[in-house]
């Protein structure tokens, strides 16, 4: 039952680079404008892009339940 848990709430978020960043950090998601108060995901991939036209890297982080 946990593991199905685990997998049911997938998101994905695009975030500026961090290299600190790493698999099962546990990372608080707000948003004021969404609702979203301090929701609480596990990582649980990262992939960087870049992005040419913009010279800008960014990280794509999916996340899961905590």
């Amino acid at each position: 039952l946990r593991t199905l848990s685990l997998e049911a709430k997938k998101t994905e978020i695009i975030v500026p680079t961090n290299v600190g960043q790493e698999l099962l950090d546990v990372v608080e998601v707000t948003d004021p404008r969404c609702g979203i108060t301090a929701a609480a995901y596990r990582v649980k991939n990262i992939m960087a892009e870049y992005d040419r036209r913009s010279g800008r890297y960014d990280q794509l982080l999916t996340l899961g339940a905590p």
